[in-house]
């Protein structure tokens, strides 16, 4: 009941945003306008405009998305700002209040709407903690939980690398019961959670050499030209994570004499699994 509580107020408010969204479009977009009618008030006219613009981009778009796929990986997916034109200019046909004089004008009006609805959503965080992503990592958490059960009594080091996982999710995840035996080891207190400062630039290939080695200076990004060799270094590539190994190594590494699986750098580990690790 709780869940459903929650999910028809995130409904409501989601709908006011997009009713939002559609008063400021038509006041910035010439050729779309929300007409004044007899018994409709023109907020309520936006949000009746909000609701069946949500219906129609849940019922229609996903199969012309689907139909003019080809046309869309030509485009880099450009062509989905025109399914949205022709959407907006569809539920413009269908609502005697709701005007769009022409293509051009629901082309710029679908643009401004994305445009604003972002800037306001963001404003309101409202889908921090409901992205399609974030709503498969939780489902997938879920099944996947272990048993609790005895632990072998061993000592060493397990670090485990989940990219975009910040301190903040990590917490909740920790709260909401998902991750039972990071729970149990804090609780016991012979852990503790912190956060640290990752630097600049905060991706990979940097933050695994920083780890790994203790080292991470003039690696500027994932891909980068490098004026004194002459040529484009790229972190994922096989010969130049093998070259970034080498560079900062330096006969030292936090997994010698341990295992890495899957890393940009491998901590001079001895036993290496499939992937981008040397």
């Amino acid at each position: 009941m709780k869940e459903f509580i929650s999910l028809l107020a995130r409904i409501i408010v989601i709908t006011f945003i997009e009713a939002l969204s559609l008063l400021l479009t038509s006041w910035i977009v010439p050729g779309i306008n929300i007409l004044p009618a007899s018994d409709v008030g023109i907020f309520e006219a936006a949000v009746s405009i909000a609701i069946v613009l949500a219906l129609v981009n849940g019922l229609i778009r996903p199969l012309l998305i689907l139909i003019t796929m080809p046309i869309n990986l030509l485009t880099v997916g450009i062509f989905t700002v025109f399914i949205n034109a022709g959407l907006l200019w569809f539920v413009s046909w269908l609502l005697p209040y709701f005007e769009v004089t022409n293509f051009w004008a629901a082309l710029l009006g679908a643009l401004i709407l994305a445009a604003v609805n972002t800037f306001i959503t963001g404003l309101t965080t409202i889908d921090d903690d409901n992205s399609f992503y974030d709503g498969v990592v939780q489902w997938l958490s879920r099944r996947q939980m272990e048993k609790e059960g005895e632990q072998p009594e061993t000592r060493g080091l397990v670090m485990l690398e989940i990219d975009g996982l910040s301190y903040q999710h990590i917490q909740k995840a920790i709260e909401m019961g998902l991750m039972p035996t990071l729970k149990k080891m804090l609780e016991s207190g012979t852990h503790r959670l912190s956060h640290t400062d990752c630097g600049l630039p905060s991706q990979t290939s940097a933050c695994q050499a920083g780890i790994m080695y203790g080292d991470n200076h003039d690696i500027p990004a994932f891909r980068w030209y490098d004026k004194d060799d002459g040529r484009l270094y790229v972190s994922n590539n096989f010969t130049d994570a093998f070259e970034l190994n080498l560079r900062y190594a330096k006969g030292q590494g936090l997994l010698r004499e341990g295992t890495s699986i899957n890393n940009l750098m491998s901590g001079k580990a001895d036993i290496r699994r499939p992937g981008i690790n040397h």
